[in-house]
């Protein structure tokens, strides 16, 4: 089924699991469901395949993953605007993603501290582990072990 698929490919990303991470969310985006009862099942997964999406460029250079990536990053942007209490922290995260993926490096710093910034003030504290995470493997990624 589509939410075991999702809950799989929720699991590979958060394990930093590669292979399965790439292959669930190619499973996700062939039988992404057009039209969504909940909002949350929409958003969340959204949001858990534009990370992936993100990464997987990252790592295969292939640019249908960064298209994806930013198409997934524009619909949170959406509903950052009708709802920025609840999605500000997730769109600046995507944003750093989509930053470091093109080896932006300066603007991704600094949305990965809006995401952080945000989470906290927002107190989705979730939001800000997994905001402080990514922005340490960032640093990790780039050399600045001394920022992780």
């Amino acid at each position: 089924s589509n939410t075991l698929n999702f809950h799989n490919l929720y699991i590979s990303y958060v394990n930093r699991d590669f292979g399965a991470t790439k292959y669930y969310t190619e499973k996700q985006f062939k039988h992404e469901i057009q039209t969504w009862i909940l909002l949350d099942a929409h958003w969340i997964r959204t949001f858990i395949c534009s990370l992936a999406s993100f990464w997987i460029y990252r790592r295969t250079y292939d640019d249908q993953w960064l298209e994806k990536g930013n198409e997934l990053k524009a619909k949170m942007k959406i509903w950052t605007e009708s709802s920025e209490w609840n999605f500000v922290q997730l769109f600046h995260l995507l944003e750093a993603e989509g930053y470091f993926s093109k080896k932006q490096h300066d603007e991704a710093k600094i949305s990965y501290d809006k995401a952080i910034h945000f989470s906290k003030k927002h107190k989705f504290i979730h939001h800000q582990a997994i905001s402080c995470e990514l922005a340490g493997l960032f640093s990790l990624e780039i050399g600045q072990e001394s920022q992780s």
